[in-house]
């Protein structure tokens, strides 16, 4: 579906000679993405929302969008699977926010943020087996690594010491969370991947 309107977009943009008519496949991926990126966030908004998680549901989406670009990890086949599994993460972040007592979400955010930083630390960044990315790029994707990883610990830890501040500090430690997943889920799907290359050939 996405791809259709994507298409459509490409040819109104080269009817109106706005974009040129060469590298058709690179402006159908583009529109693909950035009509993709924009359901995820309407999604993400939407729920928010509803449940009226308006700060939590902005902290969440901005930490989660700056470690995504720097730290990779796993990327869904298809559109509907990535906005299916985003809503998923998000909602059952949403239901904890709301139904975990102050307390307990305390200790959950610091023991999440914790492990997930050292996994961020350890393993950042994660590519594709199809698409890898060389020494340079690797090189220039973890200075920035740190220097957000440094950045977060500086927020993190203040919000972790008021009682108010705490669904705050879980909107960023469950972001963190979540980012560790997908960098986890990457590399077993890179050997999976690997593993069908060599019987293949």
């Amino acid at each position: 579906m996405l791809k259709n309107v994507a298409i459509k977009m490409r040819d109104y943009f080269i009817k109106k000679e706005i974009i040129g008519s060469d590298e058709k496949e690179m402006y159908d991926f583009c529109f693909e993405v950035l009509l993709s990126t924009i359901l995820n966030a309407m999604g993400i908004l939407i729920i928010g929302m509803i449940t009226k998680q308006y700060a939590e549901t902005f902290i969440f989406a901005l930490t989660f969008l700056v470690f995504r670009g720097v730290c990779g990890g796993v990327h869904a086949k298809t559109h509907v699977m990535c906005f299916v599994s985003l809503m998923t993460l998000f909602s059952i972040f949403v239901l904890l926010e709301i139904f975990v007592p102050q307390n307990i979400l305390y200790y959950i955010s610091i023991s999440i943020s914790i492990a997930s930083l050292f996994v961020i630390i350890a393993m950042s960044p994660i590519d594709n087996i199809n698409k890898p990315i060389d020494k340079v790029e690797r090189t220039k994707l973890r200075k920035r690594m740190y220097v957000l990883v440094v950045l977060i610990i500086t927020v993190i830890l203040p919000l972790h010491c008021f009682q108010g501040m705490i669904n705050y500090a879980f909107s960023i430690s469950y972001a963190l969370f979540s980012i560790a997943i997908l960098m986890i889920l990457g590399i077993l799907v890179n050997k999976y991947q690997s593993k069908i290359d060599m019987y293949q050939k």
